[in-house]
């Protein structure tokens, strides 16, 4: 599987992923990986949020499936039966496929997605001059991007991830 070849199990979580329960055929335990790079969410969706605004890009059945260390997050849409990306500060949601396993083994795995999408190389900068991720967490640019925030690494702080995507919601509403 190459998911877990490209991936460091950093801080496991002792519940079933989202990603497994929707495709019993990839066992991706629900877990930081790569010190935070890409958080895989449990099942029970523990890090909901609530913020009005994202009910205009996903219904309330869909189900988180990962967010990025930078709060970014991928969900599966249930009416869509796909998985699609939400760039966060944006508020815009982008179709990635209909397959989870290929999104998981060849869209996650890919290296120009690693390096433009979840920014891995600003994020291993971000994790030298702070400690990895824990599972809820993500650095969140201070002041937000969208309030004008200079995209230094200095500037990124732990953030909680729910919280971090409640208050964005509100700010584009």
């Amino acid at each position: 599987m190459k998911f877990i070849e490209n991936y460091t199990l950093s801080n496991p979580e002792p519940i079933l992923s989202a990603i497994t329960s929707l495709n019993n055929t990839e066992n991706i335990q629900s877990a930081v990986y790569n010190n935070g790079l890409l958080v895989i969410c449990d099942v029970d969706n523990k890090l909901s949020f609530s913020a009005e605004y994202w009910r205009k890009l996903m219904a309330p059945n869909d189900i988180l499936l990962c967010y990025t260390g930078f709060g970014d997050f991928f969900f599966w849409s249930i009416a869509e039966k796909a998985v699609y990306f939400v760039e966060v500060q944006r508020g815009k949601k982008e179709f990635i496929d209909d397959d989870i396993t290929w999104f998981l083994n060849d869209f996650l795995t890919n290296i120009d997605i690693r390096r433009d999408v979840l920014k891995e190389n600003k994020f291993n900068k971000i994790i030298k001059h702070n400690s990895a991720l824990n599972y809820g967490e993500c650095f969140v640019l201070e002041p937000w991007e969208m309030l004008g925030g200079k995209d230094l690494v200095q500037n990124y702080k732990k953030s909680n991830f729910s919280i971090y995507i409640d208050l964005i919601g509100q700010a584009q509403i």
